[in-house]
């Protein structure tokens, strides 16, 4: 049986609004983001695995494709997991993703640990990602 490539769909508004807005919000954390470079995108076609052990990728787009891309990063995820977040946690997922980008921006991409989201787990909790009534990070001020 044929495997199904996913199809992807770029998001703009909704997360570009998260990412600007995290960005202005928190500049000690992410003021050395340019958000113009950063694209989102979901799968559409396909659910989330219930086996798989990751909500979101990121991924640098580095040279030769940087030269024909106007992006330095894409995140992507499946379009089920997104939808079924609440405000608060698209905006923390978004928020881990970009402190895995370091100050070069260069199309590198930090590995995911505990080291570099040491902030967000010091603050919310290890276990932020489960609990129901996280706080959002655009809507009130929070420390990192």
């Amino acid at each position: 049986m044929a495997r199904l490539e996913p199809e992807y769909v770029v998001l703009k508004e909704e997360t570009n609004d998260i990412i600007k807005g995290l960005c202005a919000k928190y500049p000690d954390a992410f003021g050395h983001i340019d958000p113009d470079v950063i694209a989102c995108t979901m799968i559409i076609n396909k659910d989330r695995p219930e086996n798989i052990d990751w909500y979101y990728k990121i991924m640098g787009i580095k040279a030769p494709a940087s030269l024909f891309c106007q992006k330095a990063y894409v995140i992507y995820w499946y379009k089920n997991w997104w939808e079924a977040l609440d405000k608060a946690h698209k905006e923390m997922f978004l928020a881990e993703a970009l402190l895995l980008i370091p100050g070069e921006m260069d199309g590198s991409v930090m590995p995911v640990n505990l080291k570099g989201v040491k902030c967000l787990c010091k603050k919310f909790g290890i276990d932020w990602k489960e609990k129901p009534d996280l706080p959002s990070l655009l809507d009130s001020q929070q420390e990192f």
